[in-house]
């Protein structure tokens, strides 16, 4: 399971000091079994009409770039590989980007047996995923399209432990919670407010957050 963070804020302010909370809360992650979330991590912000990013292998808070500039809308992702032979490719780091930037999507899920359709892009599940999400994307709005998703997986997963996604447009964020497996490690947390809006993995240093509502997608 990886862990993610979504900001958007109605004014611009620096969003470092989000990277430094994601950064501490995926040091101090660790999954059921005790993995962390070490193989790579990446981020994106809107900047000149675009979801812009960074990616690297290091884990997030070994890594010292911190040069997220500030502006109203931050992406954040850091990876746990699935399995040992997909560490080291920095481009299986989300988030990943359709549409020429328009939206920015990342995913953490612990899913097994899952059967996708054919001919579906990608060398790994997330880039699979990803890439199905975008042929719904040409036909529906982003919040059917991800319940379409929920629904086809529904019915070709063997075994769903967590299915936790998240589709950031610049105007609003669609995030679907839905977990049969731990709680306390697979709930997704937020905050909604007049000033903005925030979605992440876990409650953060500081701030209060509430459990996002589980097994639908909602509009935020």
């Amino acid at each position: 399971m990886c862990r993610f963070l979504l900001y958007r804020s109605n004014h611009e302010l620096p969003l470092a000091p989000f990277l430094e909370k994601f950064s501490l809360m995926a040091e101090r992650s660790r999954s059921p079994d005790g993995d962390r979330q070490g193989d790579g991590w990446g981020a994106c912000w809107w900047s000149r009409g675009r979801w812009e990013g960074y990616r690297s292998l290091e884990p997030v808070w070994r890594d010292s770039w911190r040069s997220v500039p500030s502006g109203t809308h931050l992406v954040l992702h850091a990876r746990s590989s699935s399995f040992p032979d997909q560490r080291g490719v920095v481009e299986f780091n989300q988030p990943f980007f359709g549409r020429e930037g328009s939206w920015a999507f990342v995913f953490n899920g612990l899913l097994r047996g899952v059967t996708l359709p054919s001919g579906l892009p990608g060398r790994i599940g997330s880039e699979r995923l990803f890439a199905l999400l975008g042929v719904y994307l040409k036909r529906f709005p982003p919040k059917q399209a991800l319940e379409k998703l929920c629904e086809l997986l529904g019915g070709r997963v063997r075994e769903e432990a967590a299915l936790n996604v998240a589709i950031a447009t610049r105007e609003r964020f669609y995030v679907l919670n839905k977990y049969s497996g731990s709680g306390e490690y697979y709930r997704l947390f937020f905050r909604e407010s007049p000033e903005g809006v925030l979605i992440s993995s876990e409650p953060l240093e500081g701030l209060e957050l509430d459990p996002l509502p589980r097994g639908r997608v909602l509009a935020l």
